[in-house]
């Protein structure tokens, strides 16, 4: 699919997985799934939160052809799915910086193999300027693995929320609605993978979404209308 339009500063770069049945050997994937990246455009410098499975780099990689200049790339979480493309977007921009937890690091540089001098930590609450928009970066841990993170575009009241919020399910529409078929696998979603760590996801529910939303884009899956 060709990037889509969220605001004028932001970009849905990702993947569909149509075909996609099975997800680590254990979750069936009826309606397959969704692999999504988010480009985000400020005045001075450009980032892009998240990368695709490298089953579908391709995807990815001919939706940033036309970038010029990558200064940023976030990396919210190290599982394959959201990762596994970082390797290739480092090569296609190698001014770029990859942005992470400190739990994330050791993780992106044992199974990425990507190069120390490429690496900035972020911490909990740091923020990193763009220009005319910021990403403020809010640690997740057991959201659910130790080194999650989300990031905040404050001027815009998006929240991006890595897998919190997610769903597998195949759909060309940017946004959820109130298609039950949606919302039924959200709630499949939570039961299948994010249930073990309902106390850690009510804690980071609390703690990032006391200001009101506009948008809150998952990793995996359609962004809600009506974020909480």
């Amino acid at each position: 699919m060709p990037a889509r339009t969220i605001t004028e500063r932001v970009q849905w770069v990702g993947a569909v997985d149509w075909n996609r049945r099975l997800f680590d050997d254990l979750v069936p994937l009826p309606e397959g799934t969704s692999y999504n990246a988010y480009l985000v455009r400020g005045s001075e410098q450009t980032a892009l939160i998240d990368t695709v499975d490298p089953a579908l780099q391709h995807n990815l990689l001919e939706a940033l052809e036309s970038l010029p200049r990558l200064d940023y790339l976030v990396c919210q979480h190290v599982e394959q799915d959201h990762s596994g493309t970082i390797p290739q977007v480092l090569a296609r921009f190698p001014e770029a910086t990859l942005l992470c937890s400190t739990k994330a690091r050791p993780m992106v540089e044992e199974h990425l193999h990507v190069e120390p001098s490429r690496i900035r930590t972020v911490a909990d609450g740091e923020t990193v300027s763009l220009g005319d928009r910021t990403l403020q970066f809010i640690y997740a841990p057991w959201v659910h693995w130790p080194e999650t993170m989300l990031t905040l575009l404050p001027e815009e009241r998006i929240l991006f929320t890595c897998d919190f919020l997610g769903s597998h399910f195949a759909t060309s529409r940017l946004l959820a609605g109130n298609d039950p078929a949606v919302i039924n696998a959200a709630a499949r979603y939570y039961a299948e993978i994010m249930m073990p760590f309902a106390p850690a996801i009510r804690t980071t529910s609390r703690s990032s979404t006391g200001s009101s939303l506009t948008s809150s884009p998952p990793a995996t899956g359609r962004s809600m209308t009506s974020p909480p």
